[in-house]
């Protein structure tokens, strides 16, 4: 039965594909793009190799045996998902027509030198974090505690604020890199901030990171798909970046001088048998207990915690571990350490099939309406960062099927989105002081009259002497990287 619904899995997978890619509006910078990779490859792939190696190791470490029945719910409940994302995405979303005019392009000059001041500042905080956490994953320091009621973790002896400092130099090497045009000297502070990351044990923030510079990169050559050459320098990325983390970065953080007595042994396994792509064991897991075992289902209470979450333990010593309403606790019936729900885990978790569903469409509803915004905007260069690195987000997103995950990247990863645009609109809010105050200067030469230093003289000499239509013009002319709505706001002060 397992080996059937593997094959049936296939051909939705190939189904929805084409369904998909053969719509308008699909694209690379399209989130049902990552919607479906990831699918594919927790969902599809490993499924067919597990058949072939018989995973056993996830099924061991979590100590419990799904039954042909438990396997089987999964593919039909993830297949279930991935029609009502590709379904939601496609109802929501619209065709991509890229619309960044060429004075867009030549802004991001004048960007990258706003940009770079907090760049250096936000990126020192970042080192720091980062050190910090090579110097504690040198000496084997435990920076978490093992919950045992709840099978969750909690940090001891450390700040998660602090921690997830780390997380900024992802997004400033990304947007460093696109408004430097892709440069080599651009693309630098990326390589090093993936040498420093993945020193640390840790892969997601590179992984995001490396996406949205790719989101990014075909954005600014205008392309919906990347073309060849892209794809096989991916492919060639890939066995390197796993022979990297076979150590969890302890290879690293040797070579630069951050020796440990600890001895990481890389342990024999079938091709993506490891943690890091066991959503599918995960979800087999959930199935197994919920409601089997656990006799109800959450209900979406886990969600609660992410009004618990912001809020220190330094602040907060009793703060409960994980969500802060539990109707049952997974730990029970096996060894849940690291797990991640997914999407449809998530779902089912919450309400089953009809869970599934729900969490699934408002996944999709929420990252489409999102490109949907930014496919019918200017497409101007913020805009563009602040899209695609919410993209990049889904990547981790997706596997956790969290509102939580969501919350702790992308607090940290848009601190710098954010004071690039607040540092942007103060600017044009001086060019467009300093563009007025030139065109009533030049309005006021051309009539030969005086510019007096008083302002209520000035807004007298201006009101009777120089004609409306004629400082309008030299607004329009002078005040070109005003927005339509301060130019429209200027004009009606003014006239």
């Amino acid at each position: 039965m397992y080996a059937t619904a593997v094959v049936l899995s296939v051909l939705a997978f190939l189904g929805a594909g084409t369904v998909y890619l053969k719509h308008p509006t699909a694209s690379a910078l399209n989130p049902a793009t990552f919607y479906l990779l990831f699918h594919g490859l927790v969902f599809v792939v490993r499924p067919v190799l597990s058949l072939f190696y018989e995973y056993r190791a996830i099924h061991d470490a979590m100590q419990f045996e799904p039954t042909e029945w438990d396997k089987t719910q999964v593919l039909i409940a993830t297949n279930l998902a991935l029609f009502v994302f590709i379904s939601v995405s496609l109802a929501v979303a619209k065709p991509l027509v890229f619309k960044q005019e060429q004075q867009e392009i030549n802004d991001r000059r004048r960007l990258l030198m706003i940009f770079t001041p907090f760049a250096i500042v936000l990126s020192a905080v970042a080192i720091y974090s980062l050190y910090w956490l090579w110097n504690q994953s040198a000496t084997g320091e435990n920076l978490s505690q093992f919950d045992t009621r709840t099978g969750e973790s909690r940090l001891i002896n450390a700040n998660g604020y602090f921690i997830s400092l780390g997380t900024m130099l992802g997004p400033v090497t990304a947007i460093i890199a696109f408004l430097g045009r892709f440069k080599l000297k651009s693309m630098l502070p990326f390589v090093i901030f993936a040498i420093l990351r993945f020193g640390t044990g840790t892969r997601n923030d590179v992984v995001s990171a490396a996406a949205a510079i790719g989101l990014l990169f075909l954005f600014d050559k205008r392309m919906k798909w990347p073309n060849i050459k892209v794809v096989l320098l991916v492919i060639a990325c890939i066995p390197v970046f796993n022979a990297i983390q076979l150590d969890r970065g302890a290879g690293i953080r040797q070579f630069f001088g951050f020796g440990t007595d600890r001895v990481y042994v890389a342990q024999e396994r079938a091709p993506l048998d490891s943690i890091d792509f066991a959503n599918m064991e995960f979800f087999e897991y959930i199935v197994y207990v919920v409601p089997q075992r656990s006799g109800t289902y959450d209900y979406f209470l886990n969600n609660l915690q992410l009004f618990t979450e912001p809020i220190p333990r330094s602040l907060w010593p009793d703060k409960p571990v994980g969500p802060p309403i539990r109707r049952f606790d997974l730990y029970i019936w096996g060894q849940v350490i690291g797990a991640t729900m997914s999407v449809p885990g998530a779902g089912w978790y919450s309400m089953g099939y009809a869970g599934v569903v729900i969490w699934t469409a408002l996944f999709a509803l929420a990252y489409g309406l999102v490109y949907r915004r930014f496919v019918m905007s200017m497409q101007g260069n913020i805009a563009a960062i602040a899209m695609t690195v919410f993209a990049s987000i889904s990547i981790v997103a997706f596997r956790d099927g969290s509102l939580v995950t969501i919350f702790r990247t992308g607090l940290f990863f848009y601190v710098p989105i954010v004071l690039l645009a607040i540092a942007d609109r103060y600017a044009r809010k001086g060019e467009a002081v300093e563009a007025i105050q030139s065109a009533w200067i030049t309005s006021a030469t051309a009539k030969n009259s005086p510019v007096f230093a008083n302002p209520k003289d000035r807004r007298e000499a201006i009101r009777d002497r120089i004609e409306p239509s004629r400082l309008a013009a030299e607004l329009e002319r002078s005040a070109k990287r005003m927005s339509p709505r301060e130019r429209r706001l200027a004009l009606k002060a003014k006239l």
